[in-house]
């Protein structure tokens, strides 16, 4: 009976001898020592004796993944507010090692890109924790930044993973609303009637969200307290108007107010003055109270004409009208060039130009001045004033052009309509009286359909639509018989509610009531100044951005119009201020699934509508990492070739989801054979922009310098140009070496000693050799090693003492019963061959002694 025990661990791991062991392992071969004991009888002995022998064993592991995971990576949700300190905590990432208590440690880091020189972000090597390395200002980085973390094994490169993720900057209002002039001056006639619109204030917050909302109103200057009480503004839109009849003052001083909505709320005033002139008076008049909006490309020429204006003088006997853009520094720059006479407002981004067509008619041409930037001004509105030749006094007017560059780009039902409407008497049933609108923020269908129901209040005169939210007349109304009706409307989202607090089934509603006014009628329809507007907006701008606002005209002065999106909206992803015609983002966009909407925007009084088409491009923004076209490339090199260097061995490719982005991608490399600092050391390279992979000397497979394969990441980052960050799309490579016969066969010990004793028979074994090929064993024959006896002991009778297995290296005695008194010693010299014909020898010394215990 023979029994075996593991004695010895030649490599990396170490146990005690005997012990029942588990083995982790991270090599690819283990050389194990292994004794054998067993109980052997001679034949010319009466009683059996106990002999050991040993021999080494070669144990292969076969690897397993080599990755190391970010298993919440799809669901970090990183945010940081604009103007937090360098150094802030954004968040901590965490890889795991694929063999549970692995004595590698995990090192994180952050992926540096080509041509990167720094880092917006910086990773604790030990915690994973992500901290911001410079201070963010939202208003001048409205990109979303992508971030990409390595975690690699401290032991070996062949262990690596990694998680790209984004961190949102949060706006903070840091921003005071501004008015585009430091001062407004206006002149009207003594007999402007009452509700007459004067002047436009306008201003703007470069905030977002609510931080960017403003609201207008008038305070009284302190030198003129009681001149305030003549006027009034509209909160929502700036329009300053007539209060009550003036009296024989020539001018008239009060301040205007903007204030934000956002919290601490800051605001700003700015002066209006305005002057008084006689009835008889006329000052020009503008063929438009306000032009625009005027869509323009920002990459339009300067010197291009974006619109043309004019204005008629008030003074029959001389039409010669003057014009100039009134800002907040009127320093002009004066130059004749072609004719025209041309007037520059320094360090602005337009220019005004007096030209006089072939009718002497003196037209004022808004021109571009400077480069026009989106990201760094979306909207212009310049104030363009006219005036008359007059000799005693100069009558002037206003207006204001509207300038919109093309590149401005989840949960209750909320309404988003106003509470109180009106509809005209005596209309027949089915008048429709209004449209009321929720907003479900939630994203998908049917969680953001939303249907409507009126549940409580005068239900019987007034029925609507549960799709669209339409409410209409069921009977004929009559003012003097009744002058205010309510109703209360619920809107409620299309699935049972997922919150805990809700009844099975319940779907997730809001309810508003709603005043209805019934009105006299009027006879004017309101219009639009263009049947069809176009606009863009980002796939990730922020919910609650405005990035069009058009209004329409009415002819009854006291009409007052509403704004509705009634076709076109597809998931509810814009919706309008009523009162403005500011058309903003309700919604988040996805320019993969959509990128087109085509809206009808209609503007109502009450009993008369009129629509116009508004196009939006929603416009592409860089956020889904490039794709390589495979997970795993592989190939296999033969060792040791140095044929061609260096040569390409792989192609690999990827391609940019992100359709419309610049499609250049740049390629390279990380782990084994791959080194970051010196180039030099590389084993392996890629062209970055192709995607080839070349080796650049041999390779070597065997042991011990050698390895059998080499695995490493290949990666590519998209070059997305200026005002994105890139994002990066990995794959893993694995090259295996093919083995060549280029090692010959080598003993474990040059010298070999062993003992027999004397009464042994023929087959007794004494001791075993063995030798040790570094070649691939499952390479051919490469490893397979044969032994032979090169030179043997002959005895007295001419025979070979000991013979040798081919197989195992075993060597035994050949004859029987040796003598140690006529040879106490013999030497032999053992040869080992591979299958390749290599060869290696070794000198084997085996002494016979008297008995068995000597041994």
């Amino acid at each position: 009976s023979i029994g075996f025990k593991i004695v010895a661990i030649i490599g990396p791991e170490s146990v005690p001898e005997g012990s029942d062991v588990q083995i982790k392992c991270r090599i690819s071969v283990y050389l194990t020592s292994v004794r054998t004991s067993g109980t052997y009888k001679c034949e010319m002995s009466v009683e059996g004796t106990f002999q050991t022998s040993s021999a080494k064993t070669f144990i292969s592991v076969e690897k397993m993944n080599n990755e190391l995971v970010f298993k919440d990576c799809d669901h970090y949700t990183f945010e940081i507010e604009e103007g937090s300190a360098n150094g802030s905590t954004v968040g901590t990432v965490r890889a795991t090692h694929p063999y549970e208590g692995s004595n590698g440690r995990i090192k994180y880091s952050i992926l540096r890109l080509p041509n990167q020189d720094r880092f917006d972000f910086l990773v604790d090597e030990v915690s994973g924790e992500v901290k911001t390395n410079t201070v963010f200002d939202r208003e001048d980085s409205r990109h979303v930044p992508w971030v990409t973390v390595r975690a690699s094994d401290t032991n070996s490169q062949t262990y690596q993973g990694f998680c790209t993720f984004t961190v949102k900057i949060i706006d903070i209002n840091d921003n005071p609303p501004l008015f585009d002039r430091e001062e407004y001056i206006e002149v009207i006639k003594a007999d402007t009637r009452v509700g007459t619109n004067i002047v436009l204030l306008w201003a703007s917050d470069e905030d977002s969200g609510n931080n960017s909302a403003i609201t207008y109103s008038l305070a009284p200057d302190p030198n003129n307290s009681t001149d305030v009480d003549y006027f009034r503004i509209n909160p929502a839109s700036g329009w300053v108007s007539l209060d009550k009849l003036l009296d024989h003052q020539k001018r008239y001083w009060f301040r205007g107010v903007v204030t934000d909505n956002g919290r601490p709320q800051q605001s700003k005033m700015v002066d209006i003055v305005i002057n008084v002139v006689s009835s008889d008076s006329h000052p020009p008049v503008w063929d438009q109270p306000m032009y625009g909006p005027v869509s323009i490309r920002e990459d339009l020429e300067i010197g291009q004409t974006v619109i043309s204006l004019k204005a008629r003088s008030g003074i029959a006997t001389n039409p010669t009208v003057f014009y100039s853009l009134v800002a907040n520094e009127p320093k002009f720059q004066l130059s004749i060039s072609g004719g025209h006479i041309r007037e520059t407002l320094k360090s602005d981004s337009f220019y005004l130009r007096h030209r006089l067509d072939d009718r002497g008619v003196i037209w004022a041409d808004i021109c571009v001045n400077s480069g026009l930037d989106y990201e760094t001004k979306r909207e212009y509105n310049l104030t363009v004033r006219a005036m008359d030749s007059g000799i005693d006094r100069q009558l002037t007017s206003e207006t204001v052009v509207n300038i919109v560059l093309e590149d401005v780009n989840d949960e209750w039902p909320v309404f988003n309509n106003s509470d109180r409407v009106s509809v005209l008497e005596g209309m027949p049933p089915g008048t429709r009286v209004t449209r009321v609108q929720a907003i479900d923020r939630d994203c998908t269908h049917p969680n953001n359909q939303v249907s409507y129901a009126i549940v409580g209040g005068d239900q019987r005169f007034f029925a609507i639509d549960p799709q669209s939210g339409e409410i209409f007349t069921v009977v004929e109304l009559d003012r003097e018989e009744r002058q205010v009706y309510a109703l209360l409307v619920r809107a409620e989202d299309g699935r049972p509610s997922d919150r805990r607090h809700m009844m099975s089934n319940e779907s997730n509603s809001m309810t508003q009531l709603i005043r209805i006014d019934i009105s006299d009628k009027n006879d004017c329809p309101p219009f639009f100044g263009q049947n069809l507007y176009e606009a863009e907006v980002s796939e990730d701008e922020d919910i609650g951005c405005t990035f069009i606002t058009l209004t329409a005209k009415d002819m009854d002065e006291s009409s007052k119009l509403h704004y509705e999106i009634t076709r076109g909206n597809i998931g509810g992803v814009f919706a309008v201020d009523g009162e403005s015609g500011a058309i903003y983002v309700s919604a988040p966009l996805d320019y993969e699934r959509r990128s087109e909407y085509k809206l009808r925007l209609v503007a109502s009084d009450l009993l008369n509508e009129n629509y116009t088409t508004v196009v939006i491009y929603v416009r592409d923004v860089n956020d889904n990492p490039p794709q390589f076209d495979r997970q795993l490339y592989q190939t296999m090199l033969t060792e040791e070739d140095d044929n061609n260097l260096p040569k390409r061995v792989l192609q690999v490719s990827a391609s940019d989801p992100n359709r419309h982005q610049n499609q250049q991608l740049v390629y390279f490399l990380s782990g084994e054979g791959v080194s970051e600092d010196q180039e030099s050391d590389n084993v392996f390279t890629i062209d970055a922009n192709t995607g080839a992979i070349y080796v650049r000397r041999p390779l070597d497979r065997d042991l011990p310098t050698g390895r059998p394969n080499w695995r490493f990441t290949v990666l590519t980052a998209d070059e997305c140009g200026p005002g994105y960050s890139p994002t990066v799309g990995f794959a893993d490579v694995l090259i295996t070496v093919k083995d060549i016969n280029d090692n010959a066969p080598v003993f474990q010990q040059s010298i070999y000693r062993g003992c027999v004793a004397d009464n042994a028979t023929a087959g007794t074994p004494v001791l075993t050799v063995m030798a040790i090929d570094n070649d691939d064993p499952n390479q051919e024959l490469n490893a397979k090693v044969l032994y032979s006896i090169e030179v043997n002991a002959i005895d007295k009778n001419g025979d070979n003492v000991f013979s040798i297995d081919g197989q195992t290296g075993v060597i035994s005695t050949a004859v029987c019963c040796l003598d140690p008194k006529t040879s106490p010693k013999f030497t032999i010299e053992v040869m080992a061959t591979d299958g390749g014909g290599l060869k290696g020898s070794t000198t084997v010394f085996i002494e016979i002694k008297d008995n068995f215990d000597k041994c």
